[in-house]
């Protein structure tokens, strides 16, 4: 598990894109702030993000709020990208986790070897802080895995194969459920682009909330996780296609008002 000051404590996290609604990605520093509230306001005490090194606004606001980081750098293999994140990054107290890269974006040649070296160079830029470097990239796990720490990418039926294979190294759900809706919609709509509100539609390689995050919660040895996503973000409009440009992942709508998965983030993430 993950721990603050000795306290056990769950990550509670959703990963996001660094666009905010159509500003695109020239979004205001002081705008940060705002979008870390907002995911506080229903529980979430942490940001993956997605998929590269974030402004540091974001980090700044981070810090000040006292919401968790896993910085990612944007792709396997790429030491000079590595070595200027953690350069620019590492004295933000928010960050707790390194990442290396992406899924497809840690392909390379020579994959375990490349995140192996990463790792090393996180740690001699970085030795003094404690933290994991891990990636979101399932091959990672399980058996001789190169990280600090297992970052399972969807998947809940293989946590405990990766566990039993490396019951020493620990982990996370670094990507989780995908779920998806649009705000206050009973029905879908694939002409006109709308998914119906509820905790029930999802991609074939994701879960509802409730199912992804019961495999978390109910695992001491997955130290949390990160729902994809927090926010709503331009691109990816599963289930659709064009015309439909908007992603339907989102926790909170472009406006970052809550969809009725946020209800039960609350129940989930808060306190009685």
């Amino acid at each position: 598990g993950f721990f603050i000051n000795g306290v056990p404590t769950k990550i509670l996290g959703t990963a996001n894109h660094q666009d905010y609604a159509v500003l695109g990605v020239a979004v205001p520093d002081h705008l940060q702030v705002h979008r870390l509230r907002k995911l506080q306001h229903f529980g979430a005490n942490a940001w993956r993000t997605a998929h590269n090194p974030p402004t540091e606004a974001l980090l700044a606001a981070a810090d000040q709020l006292g919401i968790l980081v896993w910085d990612e750098n944007h792709r396997n293999g790429q030491d000079s990208e590595m070595e200027v994140m953690i350069k620019r990054d590492r004295n933000h107290p928010s960050i707790v986790i390194w990442s290396i890269c992406n899924e497809r974006l840690c392909d390379t040649l020579d994959a375990r070897g490349d995140a192996q070296r990463l790792k090393n160079l996180a740690h001699r830029l970085d030795p003094h802080m404690g933290r994991v470097v891990s990636a979101n990239h399932n091959p990672f796990n399980g058996r001789a895995t190169p990280m600090d720490l297992m970052g399972f990418d969807y998947g809940p039926e293989m946590y405990d194969k990766w566990h039993a294979e490396a019951p020493t190294v620990p982990a996370i759900s670094s990507e989780t459920s995908s779920a998806y809706s649009d705000r206050g919609l009973v029905f879908n709509n694939p002409l006109e682009g709308h998914v119906r509100d509820y905790d029930t539609e999802h991609p074939s390689w994701g879960q509802t909330a409730e199912v992804a995050w019961q495999a978390i919660l109910s695992r001491p040895f997955v130290a949390g996780g990160f729902t994809w996503t927090g926010w709503d973000y331009r691109g990816e409009p599963t289930p659709y296609g064009w015309p439909d440009v908007n992603s339907h992942f989102g926790i909170l709508d472009t406006a970052g008002f809550w969809k009725h998965r946020a209800h039960w983030y609350l129940a989930c993430w808060t306190a009685a």
